[in-house]
């Protein structure tokens, strides 16, 4: 499971929880959204696109995590945006894998160019280094639908399920965690950076145009 400090929270709080969660053995990410200035609320919040803004808000949250004792090396997008901008701050500051992409799901809705689907991991290579490109595969709630199925069909390589904090505080979410945890109790759980290892010692991954 990796847990991330989001943007939002308090620094000083966020900072405490992040230390809190590495002692406890949890691999620390970085999450990442793009809004303008400081105004987060749920009704006031807007996304702020624009090249200065996307590399301030990575490097911003890299350099709190960073605080921490915790330098990231994996990283996944509000809102799965995907940009050259995203990947390429990325690179520079020395992150080694990507979730931002997600596997194609069985009815995608309409197109967006601001995100991107995978079904296999790729190599993101530039000018200073590369990244691995290691795509989601879908919520909780979207494993019970259909995400179970892709764990028979592509038994050769992961999946990574996703929750937020906040879905446990609903006794339908936390029941359908512990539904989970007992339908995949013969799996094999290991934190992302460990999947990451094995793509980057197997080699032969595709590279992006």
């Amino acid at each position: 499971m990796r847990n991330a400090l989001h943007e939002g929270d308090p620094c000083v709080l966020g900072l405490d929880r992040v230390r809190w969660l590495g002692s406890l053995g949890h691999e620390i990410a970085q999450h990442t959204h793009f809004y303008a200035g400081t105004r987060i609320e749920k009704h006031n919040k807007v996304d702020d696109l624009s090249k200065e803004n996307i590399i301030h808000c990575v490097r911003r949250d890299f350099a709190a995590l960073s605080t921490s004792g915790y330098s990231p090396k994996g990283f996944t997008a509000g809102s799965w945006f995907v940009s050259d901008t995203v990947l390429d701050v990325l690179v520079e500051l020395g992150f080694v894998y990507d979730c931002s992409a997600q596997i194609p799901k069985p009815r995608n809705p309409t197109p967006d160019p601001r995100m991107q689907w995978l079904r296999l991991p790729q190599n993101y290579r530039n000018g200073r280094g590369k990244l691995l490109l290691l795509p989601t595969t879908c919520s909780l709630g979207e494993w019970f639908k259909w995400g179970w199925k892709t764990a028979r069909e592509q038994t050769h390589w992961h999946q990574i399920v996703y929750l937020h904090d906040y879905d446990l505080l609903s006794f339908h979410r936390h029941l359908m965690l512990l539904c989970f945890l007992r339908i995949t109790h013969r799996e094999t759980f290991e934190p992302t950076s460990m999947a990451v290892q094995q793509y980057l010692v197997d080699g032969g991954l595709a590279q992006c145009p």
